[in-house]
């Protein structure tokens, strides 16, 4: 994957490098059971069960089983679009699955409607929510925000581009989402709106 210095809208197509962000990933990295169950609900609308029968939704399951999830939950929930694609429509859920938690709504709700607000506070969501990586916002001025992602193996491109989307649309903001990538785990989302 090339660097690139401009922000450019996503394409949800090539390749996923999945074992190359497995062999990169850290081997502690935990991914929250609430995001597994979610999509392991749809992946199984589409009639194909996915991953584990059960996830309890705050235990932390291992980053590199969410690696390998994703793609495959992402083929059988949405057979007729690539994979990327898949994980981005996953991603419009995310905003809402974790506000549906007890973190999730005591920390969003000091945002109350106010974006900007809940941009900021997207960092410590990260942190509240994950165990690898982090989020740092860049910029966070009216009509656009840029947020680093650093250390973040599960498809900025996708996956992170799909949050985002989900997150505008919950506070009803017409607006886009564009990447630069520095790598496969680091990366700057811009919002603008």
């Amino acid at each position: 994957m090339s660097a690139s210095h401009e922000f450019l809208i996503p394409t949800f197509g090539g390749s996923l490098e999945t074992e190359a962000r497995v062999a990169g990933c850290p081997e502690d990295g935990l991914v929250k059971g609430m995001f597994f169950s979610a999509i392991a609900d749809e992946a199984s609308r589409g009639g194909q069960p996915v991953g584990r029968e059960r996830y309890v939704p705050f235990r932390g399951y291992s980053l590199r089983e969410w690696l390998e999830f994703l793609p495959e939950a992402a083929r059988a929930a949405h057979p007729s679009a690539h994979a990327k694609e898949g994980m981005r429509r996953f991603g419009h859920n995310a905003f809402g699955v974790f506000t549906t938690s007890m973190a999730g709504r005591v920390l969003f709700s000091m945002a109350g409607r106010n974006l900007s607000l809940a941009i900021s506070l997207s960092t410590r969501a990260f942190d509240v929510i994950g165990s690898h990586g982090s989020v740092r916002t860049l910029t966070n001025e009216p009509g656009r925000a840029v947020l680093a992602l650093r250390g973040m193996w599960d498809y900025v491109d996708a996956w992170h581009v799909g949050i985002y989307e989900g997150a505008l649309r919950a506070f009803g903001i017409d607006g886009d989402v564009r990447i630069r990538m520095h790598d496969l785990s680091n990366g700057d989302i811009e919002l603008r709106y």
